[in-house]
């Protein structure tokens, strides 16, 4: 075995969990986000509520959005 594939075989599922586990976050906010506006709150209450940014909520909004697409 050459030293790319160890490299290879040692990241590649680290990188692959990592970036699941972002998704997974991302997929969780997106859920609360889209029950809260259901709620009839705001972008700014959403974030207090959260304790995110509102440009983080917005950004998550633009996504959401993107996906209805």
């Amino acid at each position: 075995m050459n030293s790319a594939q160890v490299l290879f075989q040692r990241f590649i599922p680290t990188w692959t969990k990592y970036n699941s586990v972002i998704r997974l976050k991302h997929d969780v906010r997106r859920k609360r986000i889209k029950e809260l506006g259901q709620l009839g709150l705001n972008q700014a209450q959403i974030a207090e509520e959260m304790g995110l940014s509102y440009s983080t909520v917005k950004r998550e909004i633009k996504a959401i959005n993107e996906d209805l697409e």
